[in-house]
C-alpha cells in the first residue's frame, strides 16, 4: 500500500497534470485558435469605428459613404441617406473575411488584381485600410484579394466581394415615410373621383367625407400600417421633373396623414409592373412603392365604413333575450352575477356572459348594404334583445335569404351580409353559454 505522503504527492502531481492539460491544451488551444483566426483575417478592422467607406468599382463611378453620429450617408455618386444595416453588413463581412490560402508575391495580373473588380478604402478613427478584390477561383465561392503595401495575394470567401459590388440602390435608405402611426388623427385621401376624409375621435375612427359614418378600425389601421411600414421598391429618377409621365401630375391618389402638428404626404401615380410610381413633397426623387398601399388607398369609400353589426357596453347590459330556431331563452344580471331566467331549471349553472358578448361582437359584415337593397321579409331565424338603459339597449335580427345570411341592428340604418358561421353561432341553445 502507498504511504500517506506518497499518496499526497501522486494526487498533487495528478492535479498539476490536469491543470496543465486544462490551461495549456484546452484553454491554451482556444487562445491559440483565436490568435490564428486573427492572423488569418484579411484586415484588422473595427467596424464600429469606421467612419468612411469608398468603393471604387471597375467601369463605375466610385461610391462613397460617410458616417455622422449613428447614421450613414451616400456622398458619391449621389447625395442620399444610406441604409445603415446595408453598410454595417458590408463592414462586418470585411471584418470577418479570413484567408484560406496565401500566395507569396505572385503576379497580381494573374488573379485579376492589376485592374481589380473593386477596391475598398476604409477609414477608422485612427487608421485606414485598402483592400482589392480580383477574380474568383474555380469554385466561384472564393475570390482573390490583396492588401495595400502587401505583395501577397489571399484567397477569401466571396461574401465581402458580393457586398462591395452590390448596386448603389442597395446601399440607399428605402424607408418610405417616418411618422408616429399612433399619433395620426386625420387621413385625407384625394382621388380623381372623390375625397375620403377620416377623423379619429377618442379610440374610434369616423368617416367625414363623402358621407358621415363610423369607420372600420381595421381598414384604417391597415392603410396607416401599409404606409408606415412601406419600403421604396426602386428609385426611378433623382428629380421631380416630368411627373406627368409617371401619372404624378396630378397624382392618381394623394394621401395626407395629420397628427400632433405634423402632416405627412404621399403621392401615388401610375402602375408599373407590380408597383406604383410615387413621390413625397420636399424629396426630389421619384420612386416606386408596393401595390398594397395603392390598393388600400383606392378602395371605395364604403369599404372604410364600420363592419360592426353592434357595439356593446358590456358593463351596462342587464338583460339578454334570444329567440332562435333552437330555443328561446333569457338571462339577467343581478349584482355581479348572471343567471338564466328562461327556460326554468337552467339557473343552477352560471351564465357565461362574456362568451355571448364575444359572439355578438364577432358579427362583422362581409358587405355593408343600404336598407331596402335586400328584402328581408318573413320571420327572422334569430332575434336578440339586449337591455341596459336607453344608451345600451338594442335589437339584432338574423335572416336567411337563399344561401345568404343577413343581420339587421337597431343601432344602424344598414343591412349587414354576414357569414353563415356567425349566424349559426347565435342560433344555438342557451346551454352553449353555460358553465
Amino acid at each position: 500500500m502507498l504511504g500517506g505522503k506518497r499518496l499526497l504527492i501522486l494526487v498533487g502531481a495528478f492535479a498539476a497534470l490536469l491543470a496543465f492539460v486544462y490551461f495549456y491544451e484546452i484553454r491554451g488551444k482556444e487562445e491559440r485558435d483565436k490568435q490564428e483566426t486573427e492572423r488569418s483575417k484579411l484586415i484588422q478592422l473595427k467596424a464600429d469605428q469606421t467612419t468612411r467607406v469608398t468603393l471604387a468599382r471597375r467601369n463605375e463611378p466610385p461610391l462613397a459613404l460617410e458616417k455622422s453620429g449613428a447614421q450613414w450617408r451616400i456622398t458619391r455618386p449621389i447625395q442620399a441617406s444610406a441604409d445603415t444595416s446595408a453598410v454595417d453588413s458590408l463592414l462586418q463581412a470585411l471584418a470577418e473575411a479570413s484567408s484560406t490560402l496565401t500566395i507569396d508575391k505572385p503576379d497580381p495580373g494573374k488573379y485579376g488584381l492589376k485592374d481589380p473588380a473593386v477596391t475598398v478604402s476604409l477609414e477608422e478613427v485612427t487608421k485606414s485600410h485598402s483592400v482589392r478584390f480580383g477574380d474568383k477561383d474555380f469554385s466561384g465561392a472564393s475570390v482573390y484579394a490583396s492588401r495595400e503595401n502587401d505583395p501577397n495575394v489571399y484567397l477569401v470567401s466571396d461574401f465581402p466581394y458580393t457586398k462591395a459590388t452590390q448596386p448603389v440602390a442597395d446601399f440607399r435608405d428605402k424607408t418610405l415615410l417616418e411618422f408616429d402611426a399612433e399619433g395620426v388623427n386625420q387621413i385625407e385621401i384625394k382621388r380623381k373621383s372623390d375625397t375620403v376624409l377620416l377623423k379619429k375621435q377618442g379610440d374610434g375612427w369616423y368617416l367625414q367625407q363623402p358621407f358621415r359614418e363610423r369607420a372600420d378600425r381595421e381598414a384604417v389601421d391597415g392603410l396607416v400600417g401599409a404606409i408606415r411600414n412601406g419600403r421604396i421598391q426602386s428609385f426611378t429618377q433623382e428629380s421631380l421633373e416630368g411627373l406627368k409621365q409617371y401619372g404624378l401630375d396630378p397624382p392618381v391618389t394623394r394621401l395626407v396623414l395629420s397628427g400632433r402638428d405634423k402632416k405627412t404626404e404621399l403621392n401615388l401615380g401610375a402602375k408599373v409592373e407590380e408597383n406604383h410610381y410615387a413621390y413625397v413633397p420636399g424629396r426630389a426623387i421619384v420612386f416606386t412603392v408596393a401595390k398594397d398601399i395603392s390598393e388600400k388607398a383606392s378602395q371605395p369609400a364604403d369599404q372604410f365604413q364600420s363592419r360592426e353589426v353592434v357595439r356593446i357596453d358590456r358593463d351596462k347590459v342587464t338583460r339578454i333575450e334570444v329567440q332562435a330556431e333552437k330555443g328561446k331563452w333569457a338571462a339577467e344580471k343581478k349584482g355581479n352575477q348572471w343567471r338564466v331566467v328562461e327556460p326554468p331549471g337552467k339557473d343552477r349553472k352560471s351564465f357565461i356572459e362574456y362568451r355571448f358578448f364575444l359572439t355578438l361582437e364577432d358579427l362583422k359584415a362581409e358587405k355593408v348594404l343600404k336598407r331596402g337593397s335586400v328584402s328581408l321579409s318573413g320571420a327572422p331565424q334569430v332575434v336578440c334583445n339586449v337591455a341596459g338603459g336607453a344608451s345600451s339597449s338594442f335589437k339584432v335580427e338574423i335572416f336567411k335569404k337563399g344561401t345568404d345570411w343577413y343581420a339587421r341592428s337597431s343601432q344602424s340604418d344598414k343591412i349587414f351580409k354576414i357569414a353563415q358561421t356567425q349566424a349559426q353561432a347565435l342560433n344555438e341553445p342557451v346551454d352553449n353559454f353555460l358553465e
